[in-house]
């Protein structure tokens, strides 16, 4: 599988972040207006080059408080034409409670400002799919540990980031 990264540095970091989202979305837009001219002409190409953007995966700082107004708004427009996945970066700078109640808090802010996150429930089209989805959307959002070192646990070779207290694997 061909997987394409595009990065944002620096999105909401201006001192006015007013429309701070408008290039993302703009680019995302002329991504699949692109591939639909190249799928809509005569004379094609064999295999059309796929420059659309599938998902976002949006890195929320490890605050423990709410979802900023950014954040809300951001992925309120952005998850109108792309899946969202919302993740947790830095996840260990938080205690195992503060996450867990952190994760609640965006799943309520999510709620209640109606913003649809992978996997919509427009996925779940047989019960097994809605049982593995339903699984999905417990554990959203997700949370990472970023690690690129191999530790032996219990016998076991693991992804994680070694501290003086323990070992924190790479994702939770």
């Amino acid at each position: 599988m061909k997987l394409t990264v595009i990065d944002t540095p620096g999105f909401g970091d201006q001192i006015n972040n007013q429309n701070c989202w408008e290039p993302i979305v703009k680019y995302v837009n002329e991504q699949y207006e692109k591939y639909l001219r190249e799928e809509l002409n005569v004379n094609r190409k064999r295999r059309i080059p796929d420059s659309r953007v599938h998902c976002c995966i949006y890195f929320l700082p490890a605050t423990g408080h709410r979802l900023r107004p950014i954040d809300l708004e951001f992925m309120n427009r952005l998850g109108k034409i792309v899946s969202i996945v919302p993740v947790i970066a830095k996840a260990d700078t938080l205690t195992v409670e503060e996450r867990q109640e952190f994760k609640e808090r965006i799943r309520q802010d999510l709620t209640s400002n109606g913003i649809c996150v992978y996997p919509q429930r427009e996925y779940d089209e047989d019960p097994e799919d809605r049982i593995l989805n339903d699984r999905i959307r417990e554990c959203i959002p997700f949370a990472v540990v970023g690690t690129d070192k191999e530790h032996q646990v219990n016998g076991n070779k693991v992804l994680g980031r070694k501290t003086k207290w323990g070992i924190i694997e790479g994702t939770f």
